[in-house]
C-alpha cells in the first residue's frame, strides 16, 4: 500500500477541479452559517440537527485554504473506499431505521444530556474521530434509539461504521456468523475481527446485556483498548453501572461515560 501521508504530484486540471469541488462546498458552508445566524438573531432555537451543522461548518472554514493532498482510491483501505452506503443501512435494526436525534423524545435531564453528548460524538466521528462514548441507564430509557440514531446520521456520509448488538457480536467472535455486509455467506471468526479493525466507527448496543463470560469480557477489553489505540471512534450502550463492572477500570476510563434515567419508553401506559 502507498504511503498515503506522502503528497504526490497533482496536475493542474486535477487542481481545478479540487478547488471548484471545494469552492462549491464553502458556498454552501457560508450558506448553511448565514442561515444559522439569522436563526439566532431572531433568538429561534437550533435543533441538534442545525447545531451539527453548524459544527461542521466550522471545521470546514477552519480547513479551508490548507494544502491539497492527492490520494489514489486503491492506496485506501477497502473499509474506507466510498459507496459502501447500501451496505451498512441494513446493520440498523428495522425497529430504529427512522430514529434520529430530533424525534428521540426526552423526559428527563438524563436523556436530554445523554442526546446532547450523542450530538457532539456524531460531529467527531464524522469529522476527527477518536471519541468515545457510553451510555448507561435502565431498560427502556431510550440508549439503544440514540446510538441507531447515531448510525443513521452517519450512513450516507461514506463513515465506515459497524454497527451490532455485543450478545451477537461476542458469539460471532467465538463461533463465526452471518456477515453484516453479506448475509448469505457466514464468516469465520477472524472475518469479523478483520471488519472490526477496518471500520473507522463501532457502535456496540446492550453490552453486557446478558452475564458475560470470561471469553465476552476479554474480547470486549481487547476491542476497547484497540479502538482507543488506533484513535478510533466508539459508541457502547450498558444497563450495567458502573461500567468498570463491564470492562475493568482500565478500559473504562477511556469512555465518557454519560448516566441515562427515564420510564420504561417499551412498556403501554
Amino acid at each position: 500500500m502507498a504511503d498515503v501521508a506522502a503528497v504526490p504530484e497533482v496536475s493542474l486540471e486535477e487542481v481545478r477541479k479540487i478547488t471548484e469541488i471545494n469552492a462549491t462546498l464553502q458556498r454552501g458552508a457560508e450558506r448553511k452559517r448565514a442561515s444559522i445566524e439569522r436563526l439566532k438573531a431572531e433568538n429561534k432555537p437550533l435543533s441538534l440537527v442545525e447545531a451539527m451543522a453548524a459544527r461542521i461548518a466550522e471545521d470546514a472554514a477552519a480547513n479551508a485554504g490548507k494544502p491539497l493532498k492527492r490520494i489514489a482510491l486503491e492506496d485506501l483501505p477497502p473499509a474506507e473506499r466510498p459507496q459502501m452506503s447500501d451496505g451498512v443501512k441494513h446493520q440498523v435494526p428495522l425497529r430504529f431505521r427512522d430514529a434520529t436525534l430530533d424525534n428521540f423524545r426526552t423526559e428527563s435531564d438524563g436523556q436530554q444530556s445523554a442526546r446532547e453528548y450523542v450530538a457532539r460524538w456524531i460531529v467527531r466521528a464524522r469529522t476527527t474521530g477518536d471519541a468515545m462514548l457510553a451510555l448507561i441507564g435502565p431498560v427502556g430509557c431510550g440508549k439503544s434509539h440514540l446510538l441507531y440514531a447515531a448510525a443513521n446520521a452517519l450512513v450516507d456520509t461514506n463513515t465506515h461504521f459497524y454497527a451490532r448488538p455485543w450478545y451477537l457480536l461476542a458469539d460471532e467472535l467465538r463461533y463465526g456468523g452471518a456477515s453484516s455486509y453479506n448475509p448469505e455467506r457466514p464468516l469465520e471468526p477472524e472475518e469479523v475481527r478483520a471488519q472490526l479493525r477496518g471500520s473507522r466507527v463501532l457502535l456496540l448496543d446492550e453490552v453486557r446485556h446478558t452475564a458475560g463470560t470470561a471469553f465476552d469480557d476479554t474480547e470486549l477489553v481487547k476491542l476497547a483498548c484497540f479502538a482507543y489505540d488506533n484513535k478510533l471512534s466508539v459508541l457502547v450502550t450498558s444497563n450495567v453501572r458502573p461500567l468498570l463492572d463491564v470492562m475493568g477500570p482500565a478500559a473504562a476510563s477511556r469512555f465518557r461515560q454519560v448516566e441515562m434515567d427515564g420510564r420504561d419508553a417499551r412498556q403501554t401506559p
